[in-house]
This record gives structure tokens, sequence and C-alpha cells, in this order.
């Protein structure tokens, strides 16, 4: 079992007879020697063996909420809550790194969600294909020597509910938001290259290097397997598919109707009219087809629901 050591605090304020409530929480954990699944080469039999893992990391992160009562009157009432959170880790200590299995997975002092690839540094331009950073200087680019890490730990996220009411009138939104590098999954079959799967690609790959001089976002292409096809490999591994993955998405839309109380002393029966919308509009510069799971996944589906509801 690993060591655990656990700072928390909180703060909860109230204005105005309570109308608008502020809480704030912090912690800071610090962990080491945890039980995990330790890498271990195919050809053993096995691809992992549990073992403790002889590291120190932190956690720690701030989360904030708002409540607020923003209108209140007999007729309109409006009410909001706001929550934002702000998680961080760190490989504090891990020793002789170097010599493990996670070599090629953390870095003392960086996060844990990093990724190591090749740095993109443009095209060519009298070639046309790909260059990459050299790290070691020997003029080969290798996956051992010249894979550097960049991070991927979220930013920050969290999200708005608003809650109105009219009369018989209601209505309820919620709003997510996140701020995030993502990935991009890349361009899996070559564009150029024959196979039935890269017949459709995206009109996006039309911007490709022609001729000495043109500044392209793609290298040229080529169905001989050259040089052209390697380089492209190595672009799929390195920080070209790392993305800004922020977005702000309306997650949940309600709109109701309901009778008036009056009617109810008549012996009407209560009858509520709604519409329930959910991930109607999602605003975001990530180009991939969802920024939230950021994968070969279509995003979640824009439904709409109607109905009525009748209590006798």
């Amino acid at each position: 079992m690993g060591n655990y050591k656990k700072i928390e605090a909180a703060l909860e304020l109230g204005f105005w007879e309570d109308r608008l409530l502020f809480n704030i929480s912090l912690y800071k954990n610090r962990t080491d020697n945890q039980l995990v699944g330790y890498p271990l080469s195919s050809a053993t039999g096995f691809t992992s063996i549990r073992a403790n893992l002889p590291a120190v990391i932190d956690n720690k992160g701030i989360e904030f909420e708002i409540i607020s009562t923003n209108v209140k009157t007999k007729k309109f009432e409006w009410t909001s809550n706001a929550n934002l959170a702000i998680n961080r880790n760190k490989l504090v200590a891990y020793p002789d790194i170097e010599t493990s299995s996670f070599a090629t997975r953390y870095v003392v002092g960086m996060p844990l969600r990093i990724l190591f690839l090749y740095k993109l540094t443009g095209i060519d331009p009298q070639q046309g294909i790909y260059t990459f950073f050299d790290k070691d200087k020997n003029g080969t680019i290798s996956p051992a020597a010249d894979k550097i890490p960049f991070l991927r730990q979220q930013i920050f996220a969290g999200g708005m509910n608003h809650s109105l009411s009219y009369k018989n009138f209601s209505v309820d939104l919620f709003v997510q938001f996140v701020n995030e590098p993502g990935l991009l999954i890349p361009y899996r079959v070559y564009p150029g290259s024959f196979s039935e799967n890269g017949l459709n690609q995206p009109v996006e790959v039309l911007d490709r290097w022609q001729k000495p001089g043109d500044n392209s976002k793609f290298q040229k292409y080529s169905q001989l397997l050259n040089v052209t096809r390697n380089v492209a490999a190595q672009y799929t591994e390195s920080n070209a598919i790392i993305a800004d993955a922020s977005f702000i998405r309306l997650k949940n839309l309600s709109i109701s109707w309901s009778t008036p109380s009056q009617w109810r002393q008549r012996r009407i029966p209560n009858i509520r009219l709604f519409v329930q919308g959910q991930n109607l509009l999602t605003f975001t510069k990530y180009s991939g087809l969802d920024p939230e799971s950021q994968g070969n996944f279509l995003p979640p589906l824009q439904t709409v629901n109607t109905g009525i509801q009748i209590t006798l």
C-alpha cells in the first residue's frame, strides 16, 4: 500500500440573507509507493506485473461554486449556479526513472498527463516533406533520442446553470465549458496510397506541397513507398496531433408550461407541456469529431424531446 498525505480547506460565505452563496474548496495530496501495473515486454508472457511504484506524486486543486438568487418577485424568479474546478498533478520524484519502464512515459517535475512526441518544425520548402526537431543533432530522427514531452493537462473545467420562471412558464439551461489541450486523430491512411480506406479524405488535405517554395499545411503526396511515407508516419507521432480541445456546450435546455393553480381548484387536471433538448450547441476551435471524446467517436447525440404530462 502507498503512503498518503492530504490537506483540505474549505470556506463558505453567504450574503444578503443567503441570496448569494460562495463556496471554495482546496486540497493537496501527496502519495508515494503506489501499487500499479509495471509494464513488461510481451516476450515474458505478460504485459505487466503488480509492483510498488517508487514515485512521489502531488495532486492539488481548487474548486469554486457560486449560487445566487438574481431576481425574486411574485411573478418572476431567476436563480443561477456556477462552478469552476482547477486541478493539477506533478511527479515530484522517481528514483532512477531513466532505467525504468516509465522512462518514456513520465518526467520528474512535470504533470502525469504528458505525451512523448516528435516536434514538428515545418515542411522543407525544396523537398516538400515534414521536418522535425533533431534533439541529439545526429541528422537522424529516431523515437528513442528525439521525442520530447508535451503537456496534456486540463487547465480548467466547469459549468453554469440558470433557472427562470415567470408565472406558469419555466426555463432551465446548463452550459458546460472546458479548457484543455487535446488530440486530433491523424489520417492513418496516407492520402495517395492504394487503399480502400484512403479514398475518402477531408478537403483540407488539398493544402499540400506541390512545388518548391510552397507554404502548405501538408507535405507532398506520393504513391511510392519512399521517405515521404516514413515521414508521414512520424507526423502522426508528433505534436501536430495536439490541438486546442477547449469548448463551450449548451448541454441541456428545458422549457415548460403548467396550468395555473386556480384551474386545479376547479378540478381541472394539472397539465404540463414541455420541450427538452440536449447537446444543442457546441462552440469550439477543435477540428476533430468531438472535443470532449477526442477520438474516432461521434459527438454526443443532439436530441429534442417534447411531451405533455397530465395529472388527474
